[in-house]
């Protein structure tokens, strides 16, 4: 079955008022396809979007803080934080744990 609309059809609006300099501007500080930005932020998308069906109030950190690895040094002081960091939390003002929410 084909359904037709004799509806006029709204013309696409034109911006008459582009500025190309602040369209340069915005293209070279926006996060490029592929990069890590656009790969954690699709991923955060995702996470939230499902995780509010189980919770409602879910919600992420705003931002990430990334780090460069240049050195075995580097890399054990990364290692060692990541592995200790989660047996603060309970220590932590700012976390709450999903028992004490529910």
């Amino acid at each position: 079955m084909v359904l037709h609309c004799n509806a006029p059809t709204r013309p696409k609006k034109t911006n008459t008022h582009t500025n190309p300099d602040k369209n340069k501007f915005t293209s070279k500080i926006s996060p490029k396809p592929g990069s890590i930005s656009v790969a954690i932020r699709s991923y955060k998308s995702v996470l939230t979007r499902d995780s509010r069906l189980i919770l409602p109030d879910f919600s992420l950190q705003r931002n990430y803080y990334d780090n460069i690895i240049r050195n075995t040094k580097s890399f054990n002081q990364i290692s060692t934080y990541i592995i200790n960091n989660p047996t603060k939390w309970d220590d932590d003002m700012f976390y709450i744990a999903l028992e004490k929410v529910y």
